[in-house]
């Protein structure tokens, strides 16, 4: 479903639970990736993702997508500690992970950020996130890595294939990655 169909029905429908619901954690934060991802209301969106948190601080995903927000808005040291929160409540989820690297990378902290991508890899190896993650990371830190124990051909055809708009191919950053590594 495409945004523009997608974000005006999470809103009606995150709107009508926090009419019976105030308390709704879940509600806030849907409303919150609405205002984010598809409105651009950032006061909005701040104001959500905190009563959000403040209802339930322990959810995963609204700590990292507000730790992206926040990392947007400039706000770095925030950013990384709710992204760090984000990992340490759910600690099997790569996408979690993947975040995570890209603010650690956002910071310059880029072993840090080789970590959790290639944590991101472990977690899913077919990763389109994680790998993206080590293909920005791995230049700034001059390829000083050694060649992945995995393969690159043990990657998903389909991944292999993808191809982004005015950006080298997937199968192109993955080859230059796991050649860094």
């Amino acid at each position: 479903m495409p945004p523009e169909v997608a974000g005006p029905e999470a809103k009606v429908a995150a709107l009508r639970a926090i009419e019976l619901d105030a308390n709704s954690a879940e509600a806030h934060e849907i409303l919150a990736d609405v205002a984010y991802l598809i409105d651009w209301n950032w006061d909005g969106a701040r104001k959500s993702f905190q009563r959000a948190l403040e209802l339930s601080p322990n959810i995963a995903t609204a700590q990292a997508l507000y730790a992206h927000f926040l990392l947007i808005m400039g706000k770095d040291e925030e950013a990384l500690a709710h992204s760090k929160r984000s990992v340490e409540l759910d600690p099997f989820n790569s996408v979690l992970f993947g975040w995570y690297s890209f603010v650690l990378y956002a910071q310059r902290r880029y072993d840090e950020a080789l970590a959790a991508g290639k944590r991101c890899l472990n977690l899913q190896p077919d990763s389109t996130l994680g790998w993206s993650g080590l293909y920005t990371v791995l230049p700034e830190m001059g390829g000083r890595r050694k060649k992945p124990a995995r393969p690159q051909s043990s990657l998903p055809k389909a991944i292999l294939e993808f191809r982004g708009p005015r950006r080298p191919s997937t199968k192109d950053m993955l080859g230059e990655a796991t050649q860094r590594l």
